[in-house]
């Protein structure tokens, strides 16, 4: 999608009045409360066991192997969780899941909605 935006600087610095930026957007939006109250029964179905609470939930570091691969997780009581497969979704906590060596940063985002008057 093609999207032009306003430029928010002090354009008097270059000498202009105005200017636009053009630039190819790939956006999505996820109502994750929505998604997890649909995916969590489908998981539970399919075997999946979801470990909660503020202790038993709670992710402390990974187990990681001599070749380098994740084979499981430590949490926060020690207790470790091995599997074949191990996911992190982690979403803006991922630096502090794991060392991004200073590539990613968690941030917040407003949104706000409101409706204009005529």
């Amino acid at each position: 999608m093609d999207i032009t935006l306003p430029i928010q600087t002090n354009l008097r610095t270059f000498g202009l009045k105005q200017a636009r930026l053009t630039a190819k957007l790939y956006l999505g939006w996820c109502n994750s409360s929505e998604s997890i109250k649909h995916l969590y029964p489908a998981c539970v179905h399919n075997g999946v066991n979801f470990v909660l609470g503020s202790e038993a939930g709670q992710f402390k570091e990974m187990i990681v192997d001599y070749d380098n691969v994740v084979s499981g997780i430590v949490i926060a009581d020690r207790t470790q969780y091995c599997a074949d497969r191990v996911i992190l979704a982690t979403g803006a906590w991922t630096p502090s899941a794991i060392d991004m060596h200073g590539q990613a940063i968690a941030t917040g985002q407003y949104a706000i909605h409101f409706k204009l008057s005529n």
